[in-house]
């Protein structure tokens, strides 16, 4: 094992919202056992109070915009550059981490990034107390990019794609055709495991 991580930010997939926790990420998988909703979106699903109340920083503005967006849902990627947003604010090292993440802005469509623009806007008009300029539109948007490029799947308990998220140092790993490691993990913790030896230097 080269290095064990540990999730930043995340959200559960759109199709998965009442059947995963939006804190571990961990699916229902005894009929026994009921997840519960917050009480005010009636959206998202956890599987305690504690994994509730560890989420309610990263939730508190998302459940607004799902309110604000009923009843259209909110998509998994609108909530994931809300849940960006909040977290780059949070602090100064949040931000930098974000600033350091590859966006290949320049490389994507305009067709992708006027989406990734309406998305902006939507977040926009439903906070507004979040936006201060204009300026903070095109950060969010940017943000978008950034998730496009570096965002990592988030696997559930039998390595299912059940989200997606932001990784502290998997993240900046780049992609390889021939690619001299692997990803596996559960819920907010990922491992990455060399396929083969690597050299000192040697880009992983």
């Amino acid at each position: 094992m080269i290095l064990k991580d540990d999730l930043l930010l995340g959200a559960v997939s759109d199709k998965l919202l009442m059947k995963c926790c939006s804190f571990c990420f961990q699916p229902q998988t005894d009929p026994r056992w009921s997840m519960s909703r917050c009480s005010s979106c009636k959206t998202i699903y956890y599987c305690s109070e504690k994994c509730q109340r560890n989420d309610w920083n990263q939730h508190r503005e998302e459940c607004q915009l799902i309110k604000a967006l009923a009843p259209d849902p909110a998509f998994t990627i609108t909530r994931l550059a809300l849940r960006a947003l909040i977290f780059m604010r949070s602090n100064a090292s949040a931000r930098t981490f974000m600033n350091e993440l590859e966006s290949n802005y320049e490389k994507y469509s305009m067709k992708m990034k006027e989406g990734f623009g309406a998305q902006a806007t939507v977040i926009r008009m439903s906070l507004p107390h979040l936006f201060s300029n204009e300026s903070e539109v095109f950060e969010l948007i940017k943000l978008s990019c950034q998730l496009k490029c570096c965002c990592i799947a988030i696997l559930g308990s039998e390595f299912e794609d059940v989200g997606g998220g932001l990784f502290s140092a998997v993240s900046f790993i780049n992609h390889s055709c021939r690619p001299n490691c692997v990803l596996t993990g559960q819920g907010r913790s990922m491992r990455l495991i060399a396929l083969d030896d690597i050299n000192p230097g040697e880009e992983v």
